[in-house]
């Protein structure tokens, strides 16, 4: 179904209420639709609701998007949701050992980030493949912390060392300096002066390594 309106209707057209009445309406068909409709247009509906709530949101008529709802606006509620994605694929990241896991999440994270700076859905394939990153750990025999690697169209260009090694004084230096709530931090994740000082810098240097990874990927020509 389609929302029409008397007036010129076209993306950017702000809403006025009779827009906003219609597409609450539109809404609400769909709801309806969707408790009688075959699994076939189940996709297209909810591709055609989705839409319609980002108008109400955005306050303005918005571009069609594709027949897989790939070309939505984002609302300020989505942009919280991938933000909060790209934090938690930070957070799996930096325990991930297994070089295809790590591929893939830094693929996904990548693509949540280019959909942030685009301000729409955006399908994968869209995104621009030809330069990608890879961070991996190192042991902690060559200085513990991470290897950047930099790739365009598939071979390493460039890269850098995000060494994370704790030594006991630092670690109790370190400690010593934090407040309550800062030491509380640590230790509800059962960590301890040493061990907490080094995934400090665990993460620290997995912050620097993504962002000279960012900065490196937005100084390349886009397509």
């Amino acid at each position: 179904m389609s929302v029409h309106f008397d007036q010129d209707n076209g993306p950017g057209t702000r809403l006025t209420e009779e827009h906003c009445a219609a597409i609450e309406q539109g809404i609400r068909e769909i709801d309806l639709e969707l408790t009688r409709c075959s699994s076939a247009d189940i996709n297209d509906l909810h591709r055609q609701r989705r839409h319609l709530v980002a108008e109400l949101a955005a306050g303005m008529r918005l571009d069609e998007p594709d027949e897989d709802g790939d070309y939505i606006t984002l609302t300020e509620e989505d942009r919280k949701d991938i933000a909060a994605e790209i934090a938690a694929y930070d957070a799996e990241l930096l325990s991930a050992t297994e070089l295809p896991l790590i591929r893939e999440l830094g693929r996904r994270q990548r693509h949540l980030a280019e959909e942030l700076q685009l301000g729409r859905r955006l399908p994968i394939a869209d995104v621009d493949d030809r330069y990608d990153y890879e961070i991996v750990p190192r042991g902690p025999e060559l200085g513990g912390g991470w290897r950047l690697y930099l790739i365009q169209n598939n071979e390493e260009v460039g890269g850098g060392v995000f060494p994370a090694e704790s030594h006991a004084t630092a670690a109790r230096e370190w400690w010593d300096v934090l407040d309550k709530n800062q030491r509380m931090h640590w230790t509800i994740k059962g960590l301890e002066a040493g061990n907490a000082h080094l995934a400090y810098l665990k993460e620290e240097a997995w912050h620097d390594a993504t962002q000279a990874a960012g900065e490196w990927l937005d100084s390349r020509p886009q397509k």
